[in-house]
């Protein structure tokens, strides 16, 4: 496998992603604006991983960023974001994260807690009957990858055994999981 993005597989809801695409040599430090995230709720400090209050959007921080950098560098896109306590503090090494790694289907559903969602006859997206899902992944469609997520379920993000020793040694925390299974049949 090569070490490029998938970006070509990003879903029509995520064109943005053609302006990640790193052949484009846009960088982080050349967006125009700052992103903030302002914390109202007391924290003091935030997981290494969470989701952004009523959205999808993954933030990470610098020692989570170090361990997926480690296996697939230049692959995902990270953009710094500033990060505000209540009390004015600021928080530093955190970044808005951005998948660069799809696969289109490598679910195996028949043996996963999954349902498909169909439109027009067609599986469009999988839903989680429980969180986190068990999951089969289609071998064929998934070695060699460390990170990565599906196209009909985006919003689960998955890492390689290697990866989650190195997310468990080194305590991260907000990281989720429940350990998948790979049909080597498919």
């Amino acid at each position: 496998m090569d070490d490029q993005p998938d970006w070509g597989l990003a879903p029509g809801a995520h064109q943005p992603y053609a302006v990640h695409n790193p052949k484009t040599a846009l960088k982080p430090e050349d967006l125009a604006t700052t992103f903030k995230i302002v914390v109202y709720d007391g924290r003091r400090s935030l997981p290494d991983i969470g989701v952004l209050r009523g959205t999808t959007t993954l933030v990470v921080s610098a020692k989570l960023r170090s361990i997926m950098e480690k296996y697939e560098p230049g692959v995902h896109f990270f953009v710094p974001v500033e990060v505000s306590l209540r009390d004015g503090e600021t928080l530093g090494g955190y970044y808005l994260f951005k998948i660069g790694r799809f696969t289109n289907d490598a679910i195996d559903a028949a043996n996963s807690t999954v349902s498909p969602v169909r439109i027009a006859g067609q599986v469009r997206l999988y839903n989680e009957k429980r969180f986190p899902p068990d999951l089969m992944w289609k071998a064929s469609m998934v070695e060699d990858r460390h990170i990565w997520s599906d196209l009909l379920m985006p919003s689960v993000l998955m890492v390689s055994d290697d990866v989650f020793a190195d997310i468990v040694e080194q305590g991260i925390s907000g990281y989720v999981s429940k350990e998948s299974r790979i049909n080597t049949a498919v």
